[in-house]
């Protein structure tokens, strides 16, 4: 299926992004993990995704996450991601550095649900 056919490009950057931070990778064993260094990883995409998704639907004037989803979803639901975000802040110690950003997220989702 060719996504450029039935998305626009600004929906597939955005899954794009989420798919690169919630894909499971299967890494070597003898590869040491650093867990940490992942998850830091998977927040700054998720935020320029969240940061995409929030101008989009600002700009489209979309309103729910349902709406978003069922004209732009191809791999993961909006909500679900968003809140993946907000725990990897919170597992992570984070809250205090993102308390700004977690208050955007809040506010998107209290208005979208």
């Amino acid at each position: 299926m060719l996504y450029n056919n039935i998305f626009d490009r600004e929906s597939i950057d955005i899954d794009k992004l989420v798919y690169l931070a919630l894909h499971y990778r299967a890494i070597p064993i003898w590869i040491k993990r650093d867990r940490f260094e992942e998850e830091m990883i998977m927040i700054s995409y998720l935020i320029e995704a969240y940061e995409m998704f929030s101008s989009k639907c600002e700009k489209e004037g979309i309103s729910s996450f349902n709406e978003y989803d069922s004209k732009y979803k191809i791999h993961y639901r909006s909500k679900e991601w968003i809140k993946k975000l907000e725990e990897l802040i919170d597992e992570n110690g984070l809250e205090y550095e993102y308390e700004e950003f977690l208050k955007k997220i809040n506010k998107t989702i209290s208005k979208f649900s």
